[in-house]
């Protein structure tokens, strides 16, 4: 239990901008989820895990139809991870929230799976830095009276997996934004979407963290992915915000209402849109990201 509190504590966890509660409460719920999982035993290996050849690349993905482009810059790998690594994170991550992959200690796992396809070039067209670790967390996305919209946004990371956990059946909406790099002309310039729906289960959306993205909201159902940062140690290159970020026009799509100062100017009732994370909401699952509108649909 002292290893798994100091593993969410870490240095590495200080970045995150998850909204902790206070320390004792935090504890103490953390030892009654430890308590009432672990129904079934974790994955140990890589081999458990990916639904890859060990001698698999990008290549020979590519040529078979396992991998291929969705639109510059964002890859889609079907299947990603084994179904019975799908069916075990289903039954064993539910109602742990964004949190569970570190109750259940998967963390050096995960981490080992990203760095071993980083090993083998899986991530270089990304131009993503050599990665030496990477974190994992779980999003569970549902129709609520909230209709949180992710609103666009680019990762802290230098690549994102975002692995679909649900089937196809179990929700309706949620299509995924994709727009340009931070720090590039085409930052809030549409590339494409992607509908989530199309994604089977156990397959992954790959692309690098510094692409603008964000997902509509859950008409019903529910939608659980688990997503995958790869990290690197190494300086990132800078970027500064500033006026360059509203210097061109955008594409509606890509306009952040939680962060673009313009907003407002491009998307009626944007003045009237706020973080659901400032709203009454019980649960701590939701992220920065996560806004709330009442004048306009989302």
């Amino acid at each position: 239990v002292a290893l798994d509190v100091v593993w969410e504590w870490d240095s590495r966890a200080l970045w995150r901008d998850v909204h902790m509660p206070k320390l004792q409460s935090f504890l103490q719920e953390r030892l009654q989820r430890l308590a009432s999982t672990c129904h079934s035993s974790p994955p140990t290996n890589v081999g458990d895990v990916l639904a890859l050849s060990h001698d698999a690349t990008l290549v020979t993905l590519l040529a078979s139809g396992q991998a291929r482009w969705l639109m510059e810059g964002v890859l889609v790998i079907a299947p990603f991870v084994l179904p019975p690594f799908v069916s075990w994170a289903n039954s064993e991550l539910d109602g742990l929230g964004a949190r569970g992959v570190d109750i259940l200690g998967l963390q050096p796992l995960l981490e080992e799976v990203a760095l071993h396809l980083d090993r083998r070039g899986f991530f270089s067209p990304f131009g993503a830095p050599e990665l030496d670790h990477a974190f994992a967390f779980v999003r569970e996305y549902k129709a609520t009276a909230f209709q949180a919209r992710h609103d666009v946004h680019h990762d802290s990371s230098q690549l994102t997996i975002n692995i679909a956990l649900s089937s196809s059946t179990s929700f309706a909406g949620s299509s995924l934004t994709v727009c340009g790099l931070w720090g590039e002309e085409d930052y809030r310039q549409q590339r494409g979407s992607v509908e989530w729906r199309s994604v089977p289960a156990g397959a992954a959306i790959v692309h690098a963290g510094a692409l603008r993205h964000g997902a509509s909201p859950i008409e019903w159902g529910a939608r659980r992915n688990l997503i995958l940062w790869g990290l690197s140690s190494l300086p990132a290159r800078a970027v500064s915000p500033g006026t360059w970020e509203t210097a061109k026009l955008p594409h509606p799509a890509c306009v952040s209402v939680a962060s673009d100062s313009d907003a407002a100017h491009w998307i009626v009732g944007a003045d009237r849109c706020s973080p659901v994370s400032e709203r009454d909401v019980a649960s701590t699952d939701y992220y920065p990201e996560d806004v709330t509108c009442s004048a306009f649909v989302l």
